[in-house]
């Protein structure tokens, strides 16, 4: 740390207490990430940011911080106080009740903190019922769901039944009398199926779906569970009587006070427990299902046993026919049926939803986004966020079962085996938003990115621009990005979310078993032989004549994204950003990529992420530096001929192919598929200028990943295409366009017809 960083930053620290003190929260933001800067082993500043964050409403900044200065301070209550709050804040119960407990102990056991017991100690309670919140509105809207849909069957099967009358009626198969009178029978059994129903409904549930929950008072202030046996300490507070008892056995003091109390002090609160008591009698079911995670006291036996209900007792009115009894029987196994249809439906509906192999999706749910938002971006944007959201609740589309397990498509790619040659680019998740559900999808690798050193905005709207006739886009998006730190804080709270579902906890030591491989999994793609690349760029305002500008806006990149990441790309061949491409000159590409492979060297991980860049043209570069590949190709200024040729493109998209930008379509696949031969031929080859072919010494060529190759319903189909570009002597083919115009079944399409093509071949 330079001299005079911690005096600096203790000052930035001050004033930003100020800023935050006259509640110029946003302020007070900056000067602690600037004090962070000049400090950051300093884990106080970043339980202020996190708590400035936590006025603005920042969530996951929240809790990155706070996980931060965990790290750093692991008895620190104040980032677990925070963390508990973002947690709760983000619907994540579970984890902010484990914060909140975790806080709470530390305030009690630290004199110096105590003051802060009654306000952790409400947070403990809120974050209790958060969790039973959470279970009874999952348990209203499932059972409200499950008798709105089982009505709506009862209605559809009475109005078939109506409409079957009707029909005999216009045939002279009935008269009018006995159809009236037909209907009216049928009717009133409907009337009685629904009531049936309802009364089925009512029986199984005693509050009618009234919300339930536990109210402040009757939760104990030390364990905060239910209590069966309160006492009353002197200032009037009411405890459990064992707990309190145990904690006065630790230390004779009050422990929302902290003044003096004795066993001998304590009364019991007779009122509270008959409250207590009836509350449970009441609420026995659900009381016992939060019981049942209780850590202190066992509740079910203090529970009176519920009486035997009269109302079994009573016999059937003596007038009861037999034909109503048969139809009763009648109406509960129709009812049955109907349940079981009807979960069977939904069921299937489900796993047809969300399979990638659903046509639904390309013929449907494309052409939707594209009435909808006739925007591209505003499509991209809402499919990223309807694919994030489906993902939370387990809804998303994915493969179903293993199909790469047989290993018929499995290639090597820097020393592993991934489980096939398809991947995706780079630009369909730009800030590392859903980089989970585009691996469900069935890719080997998934690139994020690009990602700036600083957020930037990119080129003005609109940038993006669909021509549906030729299964084509242009774009000019100018590398817009969220900045490497937002980035990073995804990226590291993905991964210490995996870690916490695997059972090793979420603080430093459990993110270090996962970085260094010991979970089994790649530390960026957290799954089984796939890869998660991360694309790196520098930021518009950084002169390309300013190498040392340049080189640090790439390192700082990686600074913050090698740790998360499988395969770092380093992006110099984007055409909307002007003057970039000038970095591919060798000697400037040459001191760029080695500064970054030296900076992947220094990431702290057992396993480095490999490097490739993504460049237009070939140079000595590739071997200087020592990078691991290459991805070929990009988007490109030139506008080809439709396909097929001489097609008439309509007026509205002969305009679209005049705006800037780079395009992507299938047009451009034998273009792609040259230059993949043209790279491999030289990497094969290696530098002429540096070692002959022949020489034993000679690096390895790099691997190859060309850019995107998409289909086209008047070329030839994916797989083949993307079986072209392999044979040309790319390891991976990856796709943007194709996924655009295919939707999320792409990628599953393509290795389904590479399977059936082998066999035919065989």
């Amino acid at each position: 740390m330079p001299a005079g960083s911690e005096y600096a930053a203790e000052q930035l620290k001050n004033q930003g207490n100020k800023h935050f003190k006259d509640g110029e929260y946003d302020d007070a933001e900056a000067l602690y990430s600037q004090a962070i800067q000049k400090n950051s082993k300093n884990p106080l500043l970043f339980t202020n940011r996190a708590n400035a964050r936590l006025k603005q409403e920042k969530w996951e900044g929240v809790i990155d911080d706070c996980l931060r200065s965990i790290e750093l301070l692991k008895e620190n209550m104040k980032a677990f106080f925070y963390l508990a709050q973002a947690q709760i804040a983000v619907n994540h119960p579970n984890e902010a009740l484990t914060s909140a407990l975790t806080a709470y102990e530390l305030c009690v056991t630290t004199p110096a903190q105590t003051n802060n017991a009654a306000h952790i100690s409400a947070l403990v309670v809120r974050c209790k019922k958060a969790k039973w919140d959470m279970r009874e509105r999952d348990r209203v809207r499932r059972r409200a769901d499950l008798l709105s849909k089982l009505q709506a069957k009862l209605d559809v099967d009475y109005k078939a039944a109506v409409a079957d009358v009707d029909e005999a009626v216009e045939k002279g198969e009935k008269g009018q009398v006995e159809a009236s009178e037909e209907k009216q029978e049928l009717r009133q059994g409907w009337e009685r199926e629904i009531a049936d129903l309802r009364t089925a409904f009512a029986i199984s549930d005693p509050e009618h779906l009234e919300k339930r929950e536990v109210p402040d008072y009757l939760v104990d202030g030390i364990t905060f569970e239910i209590m069966h046996d309160p006492v009353v300490t002197r200032n009037g507070r009411s405890y459990e009587r064992a707990t309190l008892i145990e904690h006065l056995k630790r230390s004779p003091i009050d422990p929302l006070t902290r003044e003096p109390l004795r066993i001998e002090d304590l009364r019991p609160n007779m009122a509270l427990k008959e409250a207590c008591t009836e509350f449970m009698e009441h609420n026995s079911g659900w009381v016992y299902d939060c019981a049942a995670q209780m850590r202190a006291i066992a509740l079910r036996h203090s529970l009176a046993r519920p009486r035997p209900s009269l109302r079994r007792a009573r016999l059937s009115p003596r007038h009861a026919s037999t034909a109503s009894d048969a139809r009763s029987a009648a109406t509960r196994t129709k009812n049955l049926v109907y349940g079981t249809l009807l979960a069977l439906g939904s069921a299937f509906g489900f796993l047809y939803i969300t399979d990638t192999r659903s046509s639904v999706h390309e013929w449907l749910v494309v052409p939707a986004l594209r009435v909808v938002y006739p925007d591209g971006e505003d499509a991209h944007r809402a499919g990223t966020t309807v694919l994030k959201a489906l993902y939370s609740f387990g809804l998303h589309p994915r493969e179903r079962g293993d199909v790469d397990a047989a290993g018929d498509l499995h290639v090597d790619v820097f020393g592993q085996t991934i489980v096939n040659p398809i991947g995706t680019s780079a630009g369909i998740d730009k800030g590392a938003e859903v980089p989970t559900p585009l691996l469900a999808l069935g890719p080997a690798i998934v690139e994020v990115g690009a990602v700036t050193p600083h957020p930037q905005e990119g080129n003005p709207k609109p940038r993006v621009f669909r021509i549906p006739s030729q299964k084509a886009l242009i774009n000019r998006y100018g590398f817009n990005s969220e900045g490497v730190e937002t980035v990073a804080m995804r990226l590291r709270q993905r991964l210490r979310e995996f870690a916490y579902h695997a059972g090793l906890g979420i603080d430093d030591e459990a993110e270090r078993k996962i970085l260094d491989g010991e979970a089994g999994v790649p530390p960026g793609s957290l799954t089984p032989g796939r890869l998660l690349a991360v694309q790196v760029a520098k930021n518009k305002t950084t002169p390309e004549t300013d190498m040392e500008a340049v080189k640090r806006d790439y390192v700082t990149g990686v600074a913050h994204l090698a740790k998360y990441a499988d395969i770092i790309v380093v992006n110099v061949s984007s055409p909307n950003t002007p003057g970039l491409r000038s970095l591919q000159n060798v000697e400037p590409l040459t001191n760029l990529l080695t500064s970054v492979v030296h900076a992947v060297d220094k990431i702290d991980r057992k396993t480095k992420p490999a490097v490739m860049v993504k460049i237009s043209g070939i140079c000595e570069a590739i071997w200087n530096s020592g990078v691991h590949g290459v991805i070929v190709g990009n988007t490109t200024k030139k506008r080809p001929d439709p396909i097929p040729k001489g097609y008439m493109i309509a007026q509205s998209e002969a305009r679209l192919l005049l705006e800037q930008g780079g395009y992507s379509g299938p047009q451009m696949f034998e273009r792609t598929r040259d230059l993949v031969k043209r790279y491999r031929i030289m990497l094969d080859h290696g530098p002429k200028q540096l070692t002959p072919p022949s020489s034993p010494d000679s690096n390895p060529a790099p691997a190859i990943a060309p850019a995107p190759a998409p289909a086209h319903a008047h070329s030839a189909p994916l797989s083949r295409k993307a079986r072209e570009i392999l044979d040309a002597g790319a390891s991976v083919a990856m796709v943007y366009t194709a996924l655009v115009y295919g939707g999320v079944g792409t990628i599953t399409r393509i290795k389904r017809e590479m399977r059936e093509e082998a066999t035919k071949d065989q």
